[in-house]
């Protein structure tokens, strides 16, 4: 009631039922007739109706392609992706291209790689840029299975829909929302998805759910788990699930099995190693939902370590693997990474949004003294990003003209993650530990274009790192990282901390 949200804001009960009465009263007259509207993501965020002239206008007026795939409303879909959107977006793009030629649109669709890339190369109404959300949820999974090729899975994906070199991804591997749990559904196992959920509770951080029809799956969905912890399809399906009336390829659980203990029971393969991904999978089922992003800050979604100094190198680890990544494309920053804030446990206690988690007003009169001791985490992170960034910025391998960047296996299974960038003549090689325990390993650096050099230098300390036959001897420390060059980076004095 409003009684209750005046409340809530800090009015006494008696303040509280003066403003409701005179709100009330006066409601009508002052903002209008109350009316329905449909609000997709949330209650301060009301559809566009871009089915009407008025609705397109709206649109054309404010130029804020967020969440456009949602644009048309249809009962009886998913309203996800319409086919009307390419007509949409035609109209869009050319006026655009009539108003401001130089302008690029850059679309906003909160969804998996695979499906950005068919995007970017329907043919269509393919836009020259997106937003891309896998990196948010992958690359801390990254860091807590200490398995780097999972990076892997990117590229690949990019190779196989091979978008055109004039389009570029807006990459983001943070955001002022949740991490985006959809972005890497296509990238990342059940089993990695269970570890980074878990993780992220345990961390004090939060998951927000979206609905999922209740005690049913696609065949295509339960043949990727059964692939992904090696058990046979038909046996599985057939211990737990029937057809569903006049619905091809969509299973339904049997009746009578109610509870996470009931699918064990009935499916024993489903026992002992395999029970954490069979509750995190079959979970969704019975509760008829599943996680929709992660509210938790960068800093406190990736593995606990012992001291701060550790925490610094494991936050710059991250981000700078996350640049590296990125490549040629848009690479971006959320703002409190620049301070690699921690959970704001006290704003979401206040508003009631777990967004706000990761939403922290900084007071700079009271950060800034923090800054002034040289040895401090604050100061380690200001310094290590201003310079991380001013790197990235200047190093021509990262050039948008570039080819995409390339991921290269360390042969003897180390937790390490090299990523060769390249653009004409200049090429980066950076090396990432993304564990707490010290690693060495060889790597051929000749296979990555650099058999010519006797030596590189890492734009991180300016030390030469020596070739020997090509290979290079790689030992990092705890998160350690090297960013690997012919010749040191050119970088403006004026750039650095």
């Amino acid at each position: 009631s409003e009684e209750e949200l005046l409340t809530r804001c800090g009015y006494s009960a008696q303040q509280a039922e003066a403003a409701a009465s005179l709100f009330r009263e006066t409601n009508r007259r002052l903002f209008g007739e109350e009316i329905r509207a449909l609000t997709t993501f949330s209650h301060v965020q009301v559809d566009v109706n871009t089915s009407t002239f008025e609705g397109l206008k709206a649109l054309l007026n404010m130029l804020r392609l967020d969440a456009v795939n949602y644009a048309f409303k249809k009962w009886g879909t998913s309203c996800f992706g319409l086919p009307e959107l390419d007509k949409l977006m035609k109209i869009v793009y050319l006026s655009m291209e009539c108003i401001s030629p130089r302008m690029i649109p850059n679309l906003e669709v909160n969804d998996s790689l695979t499906s950005i890339l068919k995007h970017m190369t329907s043919g269509t109404a393919a836009p020259p840029m997106m937003h891309d959300f896998h990196l948010a949820s992958l690359m801390p999974a990254v860091f807590h299975t200490e398995n780097p090729g999972i990076i892997n899975r990117i590229f690949q994906k990019i190779k196989e829909f091979n978008p055109p070199h004039d389009s570029i991804r807006f990459s983001l591997s943070e955001s002022h929302d949740g991490k985006s749990v959809r972005g890497s559904m296509d990238l990342l196992s059940f089993s990695e998805r269970m570890v980074l959920t878990a993780a992220v509770k345990e961390n004090g951080g939060a998951v927000k759910y979206k609905s999922v029809p209740e005690r049913e799956c696609s065949t295509e969905e339960l043949s990727t788990f059964c692939t992904e912890l090696g058990l046979e399809y038909e046996e599985l399906s057939a211990a737990l699930f029937t057809a569903a009336a006049n619905r091809d390829s969509i299973l339904c659980l049997k009746d009578g099995i109610e509870t996470i203990d009931d699918i064990t029971e009935a499916a024993e393969v489903l026992g002992g190693r395999n029970k954490d991904a069979a509750w995190f999978y079959f979970g969704r089922l019975i509760e008829g939902r599943e996680p929709y992003e992660l509210c938790i800050t960068t800093r406190d979604s990736l593995p606990p370590v012992s001291d701060e100094q550790l925490e610094a190198d494991r936050f710059l680890a991250f981000e700078t693997l996350s640049f590296a990544v990125t490549g040629r494309n848009v690479k971006t920053v959320y703002f409190n990474d620049l301070l690699a804030l921690p959970n704001d446990y006290k704003r979401v206690k206040a508003t009631g949004e777990l967004r706000n988690i990761k939403r922290t007003k900084v007071n700079l009169d009271e950060f800034e003294p923090r800054l002034s001791y040289k040895d401090g985490f604050e100061y380690r992170i200001v310094k290590g990003m201003n310079n991380l960034i001013a790197l990235v910025d200047s190093d021509p391998a990262l050039h948008y003209r570039g080819s995409e960047a390339e991921y290269l296996p360390v042969t003897d299974g180390s937790p390490a993650a090299v990523i060769l960038n390249r653009c004409g003549d200049s090429r980066s090689l950076t090396i990432v530990n993304v564990s707490e325990r010290s690693v060495s390993f060889n790597l051929n650096a000749a296979a990555a274009g650099f058999g010519g050099s006797l030596e590189l230098i890492d734009n991180f300390t300016g030390r030469a790192v020596q070739l020997k036959s090509g290979m290079l001897d790689i030992t990092l420390g705890p998160f350690g990282r090297l960013w690997l060059s012919d010749s040191a980076v050119k970088i403006p004095g004026t750039k650095l901390l």
